[in-house]
Formats: C-alpha cells, sequence, structure tokens
C-alpha cells in the first residue's frame, strides 16, 4: 500500500529479524497463545510445519484439496483465504452449506464431542 514495503520485509532487511515468518500458537485448552514475529518455538509444535502456496498474495489465498465432514468430501477443489485475525469459516451454500447438518449453539454452549469432525485437506494432506 502507497509503495510502502510490507512490515515483515522491512523488519528483515532492517536485521531486526532473522525469517521473514511469523507464526502464531492457538491453545484451545490453555487458553493461552503466541506470535512470534521473526521465526518460530519449535516446542510449540508436535510435527514439522507444512509449507503451502499462496495463490493469491492479496489475500493470502491458498487452495483446499477438499473439505470434509465426518469422512465424506462435503466440498472440493475450492479457494480459502488464511487469515490468523477470526474465528470464522465461511463459504458459498454450495460448499460450506452442504454441512448444514452441523448445527452449533449461538452461545458456543455445544458440547463439541457432539459434533463431527471436519477435515480439511490442503496440498493432499489432512
Amino acid at each position: 500500500m502507497n509503495n510502502l514495503p510490507p512490515f515483515m520485509t522491512l523488519l528483515k532487511k532492517q536485521g531486526t529479524i532473522q525469517q521473514n515468518l511469523l507464526t502464531f500458537r492457538l491453545d484451545h485448552v490453555s487458553g493461552e497463545s503466541d506470535m512470534i514475529i521473526g521465526g518460530e518455538d519449535p516446542s510449540f509444535r508436535a510435527s514439522p510445519f507444512t509449507w503451502h502456496a499462496v495463490t493469491q498474495q492479496a489475500y493470502w489465498m491458498i487452495k483446499i484439496d477438499a473439505i470434509k465432514v465426518g469422512g465424506t468430501v462435503v466440498a472440493s477443489n475450492l479457494k480459502g483465504i488464511v487469515d490468523t485475525g477470526t474465528s470464522l469459516i465461511v463459504g458459498g451454500a454450495n460448499t460450506i452449506g452442504k454441512a448444514a447438518g452441523i448445527t452449533v449453539a449461538q452461545n458456543c454452549s455445544t458440547d463439541v464431542s457432539t459434533l463431527p469432525e471436519v477435515t480439511f485437506t490442503l496440498d493432499g494432506k489432512d
């Protein structure tokens, strides 16, 4: 925007950060979360990172191979936008709408153990 370099690129050029990398740890069990600018903390992960190509940089858009609900593919060959600043999954009636059998109470009081597993497949990995 306004021909200014992206924040992360500027930090890397200045030598302020080691890597042009931004990582998040979102822990729904403990309620603790972290954002690390310029790297990552290996103690926060159980397995190596999986990298996914951005198909449209303006929106951090990636390709989604499939969405499965309870093991059944409900949508495939989609585009998705990765946004760590939202808790929403939004899509059209022909994609996300097919999973309409999933009902969650508006006040989030639904017992999640009663809901089917929802799986996103990215670059062939669930």
